[in-house]
């Protein structure tokens, strides 16, 4: 299947711009220019960057089989077949929030993309043969691109309606099919790589580029996703915890009033003696008395002793 996305991109991409080099700097309008394209080149280029992706994902797939000791590792390397052995390692799948096995999943998935490829081979055949005919029309400031030949030729334009057919049903086979092949990545994705598994596998389905997703997570670990799904509820709820705790240390109306609240460096003004002795002992209101009269008893005496006086 993704031979065929690779394909149809690059085929989009060529005729965008012969049609755009053909009518360069042409100003003349209801203008028909032959359509030219080397099938060949075109072959060659989407064989090559598809022998890289697959291989990419060849390795990805057969290392993560090789961890698990899976018999079916080989299969890493089997267009098609490889889709079996996603669904081994993802051992659950979903369909619309119910749970399945990955296998029955991916097996789904398979019988969609050998219909879908088969519908895109039969459009790209008959491409083929009307080639000769193929053209660029320019009407107005649109460029259109269609096939022109004698009415008379029956069979070619059969042809050319049944390819309008196909092309229709090819774009809808495409939806279905990457709607299977999103729960097919997604079932491995929440295994190896949980935090990312939608997002990978929106890009696995709508482009062209799931052997280098699976190849980056060759190396990760197998992390069932009901376990990943409890770690993160209790990271939550521990930093959760956390926060409040932070809260009731900075915020003064948690503390207990008795408990020195606000910081006193001196401790629990409830403790320490109304007279703030360190000692903890209540001083003797009527000391300071004493000693004033004591003082004055000593200065009489001293005054009955001197004999000048």
């Amino acid at each position: 299947m993704e031979f065929m996305i690779i394909l149809d991109a690059i085929f989009s991409v060529m005729t965008g711009i012969l049609a755009g080099n053909a009518f360069d700097g042409v100003t003349e309008e209801n203008l028909v220019v032959p359509f030219e394209m080397n099938f060949g080149m075109l072959l060659l280029v989407t064989g090559c960057v598809y022998l890289v992706l697959h291989l990419l994902m060849g390795m990805g797939l057969y290392t993560l089989a090789a961890k698990r000791s899976l018999k079916q590792k080989w299969l890493a390397f089997i267009p098609v077949a490889n889709l079996y052995l996603i669904g081994v390692l993802a051992v659950d799948g979903f369909f619309f929030g119910k749970r399945l096995k990955g296998t029955t999943v991916a097996w789904i998935a398979i019988a969609v993309e050998l219909f879908t490829i088969a519908v895109y081979a039969a459009y790209y055949v008959i491409i083929g043969i009307l080639s000769p005919y193929a053209c660029f029309v320019k009407e107005g400031t649109s460029i259109m691109f269609t096939f022109r030949f004698d009415e008379a030729l029956t069979h070619l334009t059969v042809l050319s309606r049944v390819g309008y057919v196909l092309s229709r049903i090819m774009r809808l086979t495409e939806i279905v099919y990457m709607i299977f092949a999103f729960m097919n990545f997604m079932g491995l994705f929440r295994r190896y790589s949980a935090r990312n598994s939608v997002t990978f596998s929106l890009l696995c389905v709508l482009f062209p580029v799931r052997g280098a997703f699976v190849y980056a997570i060759r190396k990760n670990k197998e992390i069932p996703y009901d376990v990943y799904v409890q770690r993160q509820r209790a990271a939550i709820y521990a930093r959760q915890q956390e926060m409040m705790q932070a809260q009731m240390r900075n915020n003064p109306y948690y503390n207990n009033p008795y408990n020195n609240p606000y910081n006193n460096p001196n401790g629990n003004p409830y403790n320490n003696n109304p007279y703030n002795n360190p000692n903890g002992n209540s001083p003797d209101p009527t000391e300071n008395a004493n000693d004033g009269q004591n003082a004055s008893d000593a200065e009489k005496k001293k005054d009955d002793d001197d004999l000048f006086n």
